[in-house]
Formats: structure tokens, C-alpha cells, sequence
């Protein structure tokens, strides 16, 4: 975020305010959102989070909520410097949140 001014300061503050509301409340996300292809590329093996299912045989969300947690976790120990699916998920929410909070 580049400011160069009272009035962008302004401007970004009331962008970041109305993001922010946006945000209010319960929201629903698809995980395919919260892990965005580029997200996959840069911290996984794998091109896209379809495609990191895809390697567990999961291709639907009740193949995916039948996923043994083990096995989840297994997968992505071996292919990212992440320890649990969980610690993932927490670091691709907080880009999530930071890119429609910020923009």
C-alpha cells in the first residue's frame, strides 16, 4: 500500500474500513479460496489445492470430510514445511484475510 498524502491516507482508511465490514458477522469461504493457486505453488508441490486433494483420491467435500485427519497431515508434512493441515490452513486464512482486508 502506497500513501502518498492526507487524502490517499484517507482513502485507504476508509477502504481498509469498508473491507473490514465486509467481514463482519459469519462468513462462509471455500477452502479453494483460502488456498489460492498461487498460495499451492509457493508453500506445496502442487499446482493447485484440487490438485493437492486429487494425490488423496479426494474429489468431492464428502470424500474430502471422510479424509482420515492422519492422512491429511501425513501428506502435508511430506510435501511443505508445514507440520499439520491445520498450521497450513491458519497461514493461508491469515493471507486470505490480509489480501481482502488491505486489498
Amino acid at each position: 500500500m502506497n500513501i502518498e498524502g492526507l487524502d490517499d491516507m484517507q482513502n485507504s482508511l476508509n477502504k481498509i474500513s469498508s473491507n473490514l465490514e465486509s467481514l463482519k458477522g459469519k462468513n462462509t469461504v471455500n477452502l479453494k479460496e483460502i488456498f489460492t493457486d498461487p498460495f499451492m505453488q509457493l508453500y506445496t508441490q502442487s499446482e493447485s489445492f484440487q490438485a493437492f486433494l486429487n494425490d488423496l483420491n479426494v474429489y468431492t467435500t464428502s470424500d474430502f470430510e471422510k479424509l482420515p485427519q492422519e492422512e491429511l497431515d501425513s501428506k502435508v508434512k511430506a510435501e511443505t514445511s508445514f507440520n499439520s493441515f491445520d498450521e497450513m490452513l491458519k497461514k493461508a486464512t491469515n493471507q486470505y484475510l490480509k489480501k481482502r482486508i488491505f486489498g
